[in-house]
């Protein structure tokens, strides 16, 4: 702090609140969380910026869902604004899990990450966003054989342990909806 290193402060507020959160200390964790959110938006750091909103809205999920969606929206306009598409796509894949869990919105944000899909170039991209987008379309009944055989031709043979989870994943799930309850217990 001497040196007035405003990058490095709000960093390390971001990983001591999302530490502290992680421990359940929420409190103490949230407030540090908020202080990030408000250090990057001042300093137009985009990258602070929503990092600490996503770890903020991460924290508020299990405690003010509605919040947690509003603070993954506002950080999916400031990746926009400033053209990171990285994080830009994380955050859609973020907020699409959140809309899923609290079971609204799914229309409207299913199209955004179609959208991604078909312009991400990182692979990680491709296969996280394009997972995420086959769990609304097998809890919708859609697309269950053509899901897997996507990802792996994403992937390739080189393929890493993530992006192999969201292969396990889908098989796992596709069985379920389909009624074979064993084969997605195993999978599972």
């Amino acid at each position: 702090e001497v040196l007035d290193r405003e990058d490095t402060i709000t960093g390390a507020l971001i990983n001591k609140g999302t530490a502290l959160a992680t421990l359940a200390r929420h409190r103490e964790g949230i407030a540090l969380l908020e202080l990030a959110m408000a250090r990057g938006d001042a300093h137009r750091n985009a990258t602070l910026a929503m990092r600490a909103r996503n770890n903020l809205a991460v924290t508020l999920n299990e405690i003010d869902p509605p919040r947690g969606i509003e603070l993954l929206r506002e950080t999916i306009e400031i990746g926009r604004e400033y053209g990171e598409r990285a994080s830009y796509n994380w955050m859609l894949g973020t907020l699409a899990i959140a809309l899923f869990f609290e079971g609204s919105g799914w229309d409207e944000h299913v199209a955004l990450v179609e959208e991604a899909v078909a312009t991400a170039y990182m692979r990680i991209d491709q296969v996280r966003l394009r997972g995420i987008l086959g769990i609304f379309q097998v809890f919708r009944g859609e697309a269950l054989d053509t899901i897997v055989p996507e990802l792996q031709l994403i992937v390739g043979p080189d393929g890493s342990r993530d992006e192999e989870f969201f292969i396990r994943h889908h098989r796992a799930t596709t069985a379920l909806m389909t009624g074979r309850y064993d084969e997605a217990f195993q999978r599972a």
